[in-house]
Order: structure tokens, then sequence, then C-alpha cells
């Protein structure tokens, strides 16, 4: 035991002297050398790199393929990297007019992807050209069309805000696909919507459709314009005066909608024109915006040049003051149908004793039984009860009663 302890200490002291030694002869400490990383970031960043190059050779040569599937897989490799070489090489593909641009199937898997880089312009720039890309009926390019609107819409951002703002502003069907992307994903800001050259008729029946209350400054403003004449203006004559009358009549119906009356006193101007297609376009604003005078000016409208315009007014927003005029029109050869179905809507006496003689009319029985099964009030459920002792009205009031019980959940008796 004791010699092995010996031993060690020996081969310590030997260790020790050559250690000194060593350190003598350089000059230095001896530093031990530092470990070996498993994986070192030069080397994972040349691999990661190298692994992106080859992802996009290979994408590439999928977009250059005859089969529309890998074509597809092209771009879905390219846009779900997310690196900017990789976006770079999508854009490309739209603008050199290669096969790709030509595949509503590539092109509808490009816009989806492309949808979280619109921060860049390039990316922006493709989304409106898809956007002002006329489909023809093709259900995938009308599809792609479509992608492209909810894209800008939803991105928040206020370029593209303006590419939406300014298709409005050109009309056709684009613009109807804006309209519906901006219902859709509400904006935030509407400073896009503002110009100092007057707001259109498209722009004023968003503003309204979106039910904003920060629109109303906005369409106050359209409501009172004023164009400045110019050079231009005296060129196009009466062009410009027609789209700022659509302008305004637009502005004073969102201006209904949202609730406010800075419209009402205009409309009442326009009410009071001798013109018929004037005159009705005020008390249109008027019935929007609850004015109690409305339903009465609309009644001496309810014939002549205007009778057809003033009784899809008085459908959409009926009321007792139309009966007597309606019932007039259910008894005459043209448009009955729409005033059987307005009474209908009223309710009361004076529009189910109107409803009950037509029962009687074999022509218009079917029409007005069924206006009766959604009449509101008791009076119209007794006549459905009454009729029922009828032999010849019978049935017909059995299946008006029955849409009665279930569209109201006021059933007649005797069922």
């Amino acid at each position: 035991m004791r010699r092995a302890v010996s031993v060690g200490m020996g081969v310590c002291v030997l260790a020790s002297v050559a250690l000194a030694i060593g350190q003598s002869s350089t000059g230095r400490r001896l530093v031990r050398p530092p470990e070996v990383a498993s994986d070192p970031a030069p080397a994972r960043d040349g691999t990661s790199s190298l692994e992106a190059h080859l992802a996009i050779a290979v994408a590439e040569r999928l977009l250059a393929s005859d089969n529309p599937d890998d074509r597809v897989r092209g771009v879905e490799r390219l846009v779900s990297s997310g690196q900017r070489e990789a976006i770079d090489r999508v854009l490309r593909a739209f603008e050199s007019g290669s096969i790709v641009g030509h595949d509503p199937r590539a092109r509808l898997t490009a816009i989806r992807g492309l949808s979280p880089f619109l921060l860049r312009d390039a990316v922006r720039k493709v989304m409106e050209r898809e956007l002002a890309v006329e489909p023809g009926g093709a259900p995938l390019a009308t599809l792609v069309r479509d992608t492209a609107a909810m894209a800008l819409a939803a991105s928040g951002d206020k370029s593209s805000l303006d590419v939406l703002v300014a298709v409005l502003r050109q009309g056709g069907s684009s613009a109807a696909v804006a309209r519906q992307a901006l219902l859709a994903h509400p904006p935030k800001t509407l400073e896009p919507f503002a110009s100092r050259g007057g707001l259109s008729a498209s722009i004023c029946e968003v503003l309204g459709e979106l039910g904003d209350q920060r629109a109303i400054t906005l369409l106050r403003g359209a409501l009172r314009f004023v164009r400045k004449p110019s050079a231009v203006d005296e060129t196009l004559g009466s062009t410009n005066e027609d789209e700022d009358g659509k302008a305004r009549l637009a502005a004073a119906q969102a201006l209904a909608r949202l609730g406010d009356q800075d419209q009402v006193p205009v409309a009442r101007n326009w009410a009071a024109s001798s013109e018929p297609f004037q005159k009705l376009t005020g008390v249109s604003v008027l019935l929007s915006s609850g004015a109690p005078e409305a339903r009465t000016m609309l009644v001496p409208m309810l014939s002549g040049a205007t009778s057809r315009q003033a009784l899809e007014l008085a459908r959409s927003i009926p009321g007792p003051e139309l009966a007597p005029a309606l019932a007039q029109i259910a008894a005459a050869p043209d448009d009955w149908r729409v005033a059987v179905w307005t009474l209908g809507s009223i309710g009361g006496k004076q529009a189910v004793a109107t409803l009950v003689t037509l029962m009687s009319d074999p022509a218009r029985s079917w029409e007005a039984a069924f206006s009766l099964a959604r009449a509101p009030g008791d009076e119209a459920r007794a006549v459905l009860e009454t009729a029922q002792a009828n032999p010849r009205l019978r049935r017909l009031a059995a299946r008006a009663g029955t849409v009665r019980a279930l569209a109201l959940g006021d059933a007649p008796g005797g069922l």
C-alpha cells in the first residue's frame, strides 16, 4: 500500500516538472483548446442557405412543369418558405407572362400565399392587377379576383385600402368585388375615402352600408358638395352634373341609414320639386329618414309617371296611410300583385277588407290568401277562420292558415 502511494506521488511530481519545463520553453501558459461545437453557427447558416437555394431551384423546375399539380406545388413551396428571394420568384412568374400567369389554380395559390406580404409594393401591385382582371365567367378566375380583393381589405394597410377605394370610384364589376371585400373587412380608418373632388355614389353607398358613424362627416360634405367649374367640366357638360346628383342622393340615403337628420331639409327641397322623379327622390329619402309626412307625400305618386317606383317604395316601407291607394291598385290590371303583397304587410281593417274581397276573385285569390297569412293583427286570423266554413275557399284558407301558424305562430282556429 505504501509503495503504491509513493509511486502515485512520484508520477504527480514528474507531471508537474514536465508542465513547468513546457511553460518555460514556450514562454507562455498552456491554454486548453476550446471545445468544437457539434453544430457551429457558420456551418448551420451555410447549410440553411444551401437548402434554401436548392428548394427554390426545385420549385422553379416545378413552376415550368406541364403538370398543373406540379405548378401548384411549386408555388406552395415558394410562398411557404417566406424568404424574400422565393417571394420575388413568385412575383416574377406573374410579371413575365409565364405559364403560371395563365394557370388559374396556380394564380389562386399564389394570391393566397402572398397575402401576408402585402406591405411590399410589388405584392400589392400584383393584387391590384388581379382585381382589375375581368374573369369572363370563369369560376376560378372569379375566385382569384375575389381572393385578391379580400386580401387587400383584410390587410388593413392604408395603401391597400387606397387600391380598393380607387376601384370603387371607377365602377364596374370590380367595384362590386371591392365593395364586398370592404364590407367583409371594415376598414379601421376612413381616411382613404376622403377626396377633394367629392365622393362618388358608390363610395357613399359603401359608407352607409359600413354603418360607421365616423362616415357622417364625409357624407355631409358629399351632400353639399359643389364642383368648381373648370375647362374639363365644361367639356364633359351634363355628365358631371348627373354624377354629382347621384352622389348627393346616395349620400342622403347613407346619412338616413346612419340615423342622421342633416339630409332631411335637402330631401324636403327635392320633394317640393315639380319634376316627378326629383320629387320621388326626395320622398324616398324622407321615408328612409323616418319623416312623419313621407307616406302622405307618397300617396299621390302611386299614380302617374312614378307609379311603379312609388309602389316599390311603398312595399319597402309600408304604412296604413297607403292602404286606400293600394286597394285601388290591387283591383287594377297592372301591378296588382305588388299592391296585394304590400297590403298584407300593412294589415289592419281596411287592408284586410280589401284582401277578403280579392279572395273571391279566382285570378287573385291565391295572392290575397297568402297575404292574409302574413298580415299582422287579429282581423286577418279571424278572416281565415271564417273562410274555412266556405266550401269554395276551405282548402285555400287551410293552407294560408298553416302558413300563418308557421310564419307568425298565430294559427287560426279550426285547422
